[in-house]
């Protein structure tokens, strides 16, 4: 976590104060990757269907609920080659965050770049 104040502030109790949180991580989707020696980039499988995004959605409303908003969400999956495991991945991520942004309320929503 890092704390942003603006130049004038001395004190915690005067002047802008912000609080920036970064957290990596895997994509709260439920996959999975075998690694192997003979396979440097095995496929990524999609072992149990998640209709309602569980562990999406669960993953999003603890962070909501530690950090507040705004959630900004980068995605750092390569996206060179259009059928690669990792675009779909991607896309699949997308369409999840997409879903759950229909639910919730305008000032809530998270973003994703």
């Amino acid at each position: 976590e890092q704390l942003l104040c603006e130049d004038s502030t001395r004190h915690l109790s005067r002047g802008h104060v912000m609080s920036f949180v970064q957290m990596r991580g895997s994509v709260p989707l439920f996959w999975s990757q075998e690694a192997t020696a003979i396979n440097p980039k095995p496929p990524v499988v999609y072992p149990r269907c998640d209709p309602t995004l569980s562990a999406t959605r669960l993953h999003f409303v603890d962070l909501l609920e530690r950090y507040g908003t705004p959630q900004l969400v980068i995605n750092l999956m390569k996206a060179k080659r259009q059928d690669s495991y990792e675009v779909r991945l991607s896309k699949h991520y997308e369409s999840a965050i997409e879903r759950l942004n229909r639910e919730m309320p305008a000032d809530a929503r998270i973003l994703y770049r």
